[in-house]
């Protein structure tokens, strides 16, 4: 999930938490992250490959900035 402010993420994020605790804690609250998307696996070097191929095209990734900035 991407927010456009950290702000919104970190709402977001607490929200969620009550959602673990219910009738006992559930250890899992803590997989419950708010972070800044630095990179991303892109796809580059995208090669098309003949009707009737096993796939449909190959490519390489690179990690790369965001396309936008979020959270």
């Amino acid at each position: 999930m991407f927010f456009s402010t950290e702000e919104e993420a970190k709402e977001h994020a607490e929200g969620e938490i009550p959602d673990y605790c219910q009738d006992t804690w559930d250890e899992e609250v803590e997989g419950v992250l708010v972070g800044k998307v630095s990179f991303v696996a892109t796809k580059t070097n995208v090669k098309e490959l003949p009707p009737g191929s096993e796939f449909d095209y190959i490519c390489d990734y690179k990690l790369l900035p965001p396309a936008k900035e979020g959270y």
